[in-house]
């Protein structure tokens, strides 16, 4: 598997992995997502109000950003969004120091042009997390129009290979212009998704429902990838 770099243009190790056939996962833990394993009180509200903060999805997010497989990229927020808030919480978690400056800057257009130098914990702790962690927001922001372009592109690629594509995405969301084929489509709740719609996704039951299978493409687009492929046009 390719070293990430911590950058934006790690997108382009996903785009050849999509390419290559080979199993991996990515997973974005921006603001909203740190935020909601942050605070384990029953009722508050993140992702804009879309969703409660409980104990129980605080636990099932941890879980998430300390995955240790292999395979499994870490995006977390940048050090210079929030003034270093989520990024510095999200290193907390995953028990890496930051060696580079003690004061984040103040304006991402100040943010520096190297990935910010980091200090991980021995590899008995978790033996990728120096190769995997990268940036939260490969497909939006500065690589938006650059994402949606060579995603479409690729997952185009894959389908006339005979490759299969499946979407979880959000209710009010539409697939139907996606500009690819979709084997299949599943809507999550677009209020409190985790309480109504976790417990039953993340089943092998489901994954059997939905007759996915090896060397399928799964895109949960609801967040990013629903931005730039379900909503935005």
């Amino acid at each position: 598997m390719p070293n990430a770099t911590h950058s934006m243009e790690d997108l382009k190790i996903y785009l050849e992995l999509l390419r290559s056939n080979v199993s991996f996962g990515f997973a974005h833990f921006n603001d909203g997502e740190i935020f909601s394993i942050a605070d384990t009180s029953d009722g508050q509200e993140t992702d804009w109000g879309w969703q409660n903060c409980s104990k129980e999805m605080s636990i099932a997010m941890f879980n998430a950003l300390t995955n240790t497989a292999p395979n499994f990229y870490i995006g977390i927020p940048c050090l210079c969004e929030f003034k270093g808030k989520f990024f510095f919480k999200a290193l907390e978690y995953l028990n890496v120091s930051h060696v580079g400056l003690n004061t984040p800057p103040l304006e991402p257009e100040k943010c520096p042009t190297k990935p910010a130098v980091l200090k991980f914990p021995d590899e008995s702790y978790h033996p990728y997390l120096s190769k995997r962690l990268t940036v939260a927001t490969p497909f939006i922001n500065g690589n938006y129009h650059y994402a949606k372009t060579k995603l479409k592109g690729v997952l185009n690629e894959i389908t006339q290979q005979g490759r299969r594509v499946h979407v979880v995405c959000g209710e009010g969301h539409s697939p139907s212009g996606i500009g690819f084929p979709v084997k299949s489509t599943v809507f999550a709740k677009k209020r409190h998704a985790f309480n109504s719609d976790y417990s039953r996704m993340r089943t092998l039951n489901f994954t059997y429902s939905q007759g996915y299978a090896a060397g399928d493409v799964v895109l949960i687009m609801l967040g990013p990838l629903g931005r730039i492929l379900a909503s935005e046009w």
